[in-house]
Protein backbone atom coordinates (compact mmCIF):
# COMPACT_ATOMS: atom_id res chain seq x y z
CA UNK A 1 0.00 0.00 0.00
CA UNK A 2 1.22 3.41 -0.90
CA UNK A 3 1.87 5.60 1.61
CA UNK A 4 -0.22 9.28 1.87
CA UNK A 5 1.15 12.33 3.17
CA UNK A 6 -0.09 14.33 6.28
CA UNK A 7 -1.72 16.89 3.18
CA UNK A 8 -3.24 14.41 1.35
CA UNK A 9 -4.69 12.94 4.39
CA UNK A 10 -6.11 16.19 5.22
CA UNK A 11 -7.29 16.86 2.58
CA UNK A 12 -9.56 13.88 1.64
CA UNK A 13 -10.74 14.37 5.57
CA UNK A 14 -11.76 17.77 4.49
CA UNK A 15 -13.51 16.25 1.49
CA UNK A 16 -15.53 13.95 3.51
CA UNK A 17 -16.74 16.22 6.00
CA UNK A 18 -17.79 18.82 3.34
CA UNK A 19 -15.23 21.48 3.85
CA UNK A 20 -12.95 23.19 1.06
CA UNK A 21 -9.82 20.93 0.63
CA UNK A 22 -7.65 24.05 0.66
CA UNK A 23 -8.76 25.96 3.64
CA UNK A 24 -11.43 23.51 5.40
CA UNK A 25 -14.31 26.34 4.96
CA UNK A 26 -18.13 24.79 4.23
CA UNK A 27 -17.90 23.67 0.57
CA UNK A 28 -20.55 26.14 -1.95
CA UNK A 29 -23.57 24.37 -3.63
CA UNK A 30 -21.78 23.39 -7.35
CA UNK A 31 -19.14 22.68 -5.77
CA UNK A 32 -17.02 19.45 -4.71
CA UNK A 33 -14.11 20.60 -3.25
CA UNK A 34 -14.28 24.24 -2.82
CA UNK A 35 -15.40 26.87 -0.42
CA UNK A 36 -16.99 29.88 -2.90
CA UNK A 37 -13.73 32.09 -2.76
CA UNK A 38 -11.84 28.87 -3.82
CA UNK A 39 -14.29 27.64 -6.19
CA UNK A 40 -14.56 31.56 -8.03
CA UNK A 41 -10.64 31.17 -8.11
CA UNK A 42 -11.00 27.48 -9.77
CA UNK A 43 -13.26 28.86 -12.49
CA UNK A 44 -11.09 31.34 -13.39
CA UNK A 45 -8.00 29.46 -13.86
CA UNK A 46 -9.93 27.35 -15.88
CA UNK A 47 -11.38 29.74 -18.19
CA UNK A 48 -7.28 31.34 -18.69
CA UNK A 49 -6.26 27.72 -19.23
CA UNK A 50 -8.51 27.38 -22.28
CA UNK A 51 -8.25 30.71 -23.26
CA UNK A 52 -4.43 30.56 -23.34
CA UNK A 53 -4.83 27.24 -25.34
CA UNK A 54 -6.76 28.11 -27.92
CA UNK A 55 -4.08 31.24 -28.41
CA UNK A 56 -7.11 34.00 -27.77
CA UNK A 57 -5.84 37.26 -25.76
CA UNK A 58 -7.53 37.67 -22.46
CA UNK A 59 -8.47 40.92 -23.11
CA UNK A 60 -10.72 39.46 -25.92
CA UNK A 61 -14.58 39.40 -25.95
CA UNK A 62 -16.01 36.36 -24.29
CA UNK A 63 -18.47 36.02 -27.19
CA UNK A 64 -18.42 36.82 -30.75
CA UNK A 65 -22.38 38.29 -31.95
CA UNK A 66 -22.48 40.39 -28.46
CA UNK A 67 -21.49 44.31 -28.83
CA UNK A 68 -20.09 46.33 -25.80
CA UNK A 69 -24.02 46.39 -24.15
CA UNK A 70 -24.49 42.55 -24.49
CA UNK A 71 -26.97 43.05 -26.80
CA UNK A 72 -27.44 40.42 -29.89
CA UNK A 73 -26.57 41.39 -33.06
CA UNK A 74 -26.81 39.54 -36.27
CA UNK A 75 -23.70 40.60 -37.66
CA UNK A 76 -20.44 42.93 -36.41
CA UNK A 77 -20.06 45.58 -38.47
CA UNK A 78 -17.08 46.09 -40.54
Amino acid sequence: MKKISRQRKWQLKQTATGRCTICGQPIVAGSKFYCEKHWKLSRNRGFVNARNRAGIPLDAPKYKNYNKYNKKVDKLPL
